[in-house]
C-alpha cells in the first residue's frame, strides 16, 4: 500500500515537471504582436496589459510632428508633437480599453470644419473638399476654387474667425470633426476648451512646425489614415516628392551660378526675414538658390525681425528679393518703396528683380512641387521672360 502511494506520488511528480516544461516552451514562443492598453504611463510609456493589438507604424520620410499607429481591427492611433493621442475607431467597432489621455473618434468622418487654410489643402490633395462643412476664414479670403464655389452654393458656411468663432453655429453645423491649427496658443487653448464643453471632436494639425518643405506635404498620409484613404495618399506623396527630388538633382547637376535670394515681409516694427532653418528656405535651395542669410538661424525653423539697417547690411548685392505677401497685398515696386527705408540701395530692387507671393501662397501645401518648380524658372530664366507664375508675380 504504501509502495502504491509511493509509486502514485513519483508519477504525479512527473506529470507535474513535465506540465511545467510544457509551460516553460509555450512561453518561448515568438509573440504574434504587442498588447497594448494604449495610452501613457507615469513614465510616459506605453503600459502593456490588455487591449490592442498593434501591428504596425505609418512610414514618413520627412514629416516629424505626428505619427500613426495601426492595431487588429482597423483601429489606428494618431499622435501630435503635444503627444495628444486620438484613437480611430472603425465603424461598427466597440471602444477598446484606452487610458484616460486617449481622444476617442468614431469613423467614418463625413464632414470636417476646417479651422486653417493650410488643413483644407489637404482634403483638396485626396478631393475631399466636399466634406468640409464649416470655415473660419470668410469667402473673399480663399483663393481655393472648390471652397469659393461651396460657399457661394451655401455648401460651406463661415462661422466667425478663429479670435471669436460663432459656437452657436458651430453646434448648429455640427461637424464630425474639426481641424484646428495645433498650438499651446492661449486662442487655440481657449477654443479647444470651449470645443471640448460643447462635446464637439477636434484634432490638432501642426503642418506650420515643420521645417523641410517635404514634411509638410506628408501631411496628406495624417489626411488619408482620417479618411481611410492611405492608399490614395501614399501615391499623392510619392509622386509629389519624385517631382522635387528630380528638381533637387538637376540642381545638384547644374554648373549654373547660384543666384544670391532673400525673403522679406515688411511691417511697421521692422524687417522679417526667414531663418536659415526654415522650410522655405530649403525650397529656393533645391531650386538652386543661395540663401543670401545663411547664418542666420539654422537650427531653427519660422521668422526673425530685424532693422531696416541690419537687413540692408546682408541684402545689399542680393541677386533676387522674395516678398512674402501676408496682410495688405504688396503686387508693384512702389507699393514696396513706400513700407521700407533702404531698399533703393539693394541690388535686386535697383534691376527689377523682385518677385512678390501671390495671394494663394498660404493656400498651396499641397502644392509644394509645382512651387519649387517655378521657383526654378525664377531663378534660370533669363530676366524679362517671365513675369509671372501660379504663385509669384514680379513686381514693376
Amino acid at each position: 500500500m504504501q509502495k502504491r502511494f509511493i509509486n502514485l506520488g513519483k508519477i504525479l511528480i512527473l506529470i507535474l515537471v513535465l506540465s511545467l516544461a510544457l509551460v516553460g516552451c509555450k512561453g518561448e514562443k515568438e509573440p504574434q504582436g504587442s498588447t497594448e492598453i494604449v495610452g501613457n504611463n507615469d513614465e510616459g510609456q506605453v503600459t502593456e496589459g490588455k487591449g490592442l493589438v498593434k501591428t504596425g507604424e505609418l512610414d514618413l520620410k520627412y514629416a516629424s510632428s505626428f505619427s500613426v499607429e495601426y492595431y487588429e481591427g482597423g483601429y489606428k492611433m494618431l499622435t501630435d508633437i503635444y503627444d495628444m493621442k486620438t484613437l480611430l475607431i472603425p465603424e461598427g467597432k466597440e471602444v477598446p480599453e484606452v487610458a484616460e489621455d486617449v481622444n476617442i473618434l468614431h469613423l467614418p468622418v463625413d464632414s470636417f470644419g476646417v479651422f486653417s487654410t493650410v488643413n483644407m489643402t489637404m482634403l483638396r490633395a485626396l478631393d475631399s473638399i466636399d466634406k468640409a462643412t464649416i470655415v473660419t476664414t470668410p469667402l473673399n479670403g480663399w483663393y481655393v476654387d472648390d471652397v469659393i464655389e461651396k460657399m457661394e452654393n451655401e455648401e460651406i458656411s463661415f462661422v466667425g474667425d478663429n479670435n471669436s468663432p460663432d459656437y452657436e453655429l458651430i453646434q448648429a453645423a455640427n461637424p464630425d470633426l474639426i481641424l484646428l491649427t495645433g498650438s499651446q496658443s492661449e486662442n487655440t487653448l481657449k477654443m479647444i476648451d470651449m470645443l471640448d464643453t460643447l462635446d464637439i471632436d477636434w484634432i490638432g494639425m501642426t503642418i506650420h512646425m515643420e521645417n523641410d518643405p517635404r514634411g509638410r506635404l506628408e501631411w496628406v498620409k495624417f489626411m488619408g489614415a482620417l479618411l481611410d484613404k492611405e492608399a490614395e495618399a501614399e501615391a499623392f506623396f510619392e509622386k509629389e516628392l519624385a517631382r522635387i527630388t528630380e528638381i533637387e538633382n538637376n540642381t545638384e547637376e547644374s554648373t549654373e551660378a547660384k543666384p544670391k535670394v532673400a525673403y522679406v515681409r515688411i511691417t511697421d516694427d521692422g524687417y522679417t526675414v526667414k531663418n536659415k532653418g526654415d522650410y522655405s528656405v530649403k525650397m529656393l535651395e533645391i531650386a538652386g538658390g543661395n540663401y543670401i542669410f545663411s547664418d542666420l538661424n539654422p537650427d531653427k525653423d519660422g521668422t526673425l525681425k530685424i532693422s531696416a539697417e541690419e537687413f540692408y547690411k546682408v541684402a545689399e548685392n542680393v541677386d533676387i528679393l522674395i516678398y512674402e505677401n501676408m496682410g495688405a497685398f504688396v503686387g508693384n515696386m512702389e507699393q514696396l518703396m513706400e513700407k521700407g527705408e533702404h531698399l533703393d540701395g539693394i541690388k535686386a530692387i535697383r534691376e527689377g528683380r523682385v518677385w512678390v507671393t501671390k495671394q494663394n501662397y498660404w493656400q498651396s501645401a499641397d502644392k509644394t512641387g509645382e512651387m519649387i518648380e517655378e521657383l526654378r524658372d525664377i531663378f534660370l530664366t533669363p530676366h524679362g521672360e517671365l513675369e509671372e507664375t501660379q504663385h509669384y508675380l514680379l513686381a514693376k
